[in-house]
């Protein structure tokens, strides 16, 4: 009996998680690369482009 409650717990943890999971999977990826930037000052005032 114990080991029929322990796969039904697992079941069901597996069922409420794989929304959750097939949702992270849908939305895309995530690229590292950060952006190119390139940053100058004069007096007084900073540009950024």
């Amino acid at each position: 009996m114990k080991k029929y409650c322990t796969a039904l717990r697992l079941l069901l943890v597996t069922l409420l998680l794989a929304p959750v999971l097939l949702h992270a999977r849908a939305e895309g990826h995530f690229d590292r690369g950060g952006p190119d930037v390139e940053v100058s000052s004069g007096s007084g005032d900073v540009s950024i482009r």
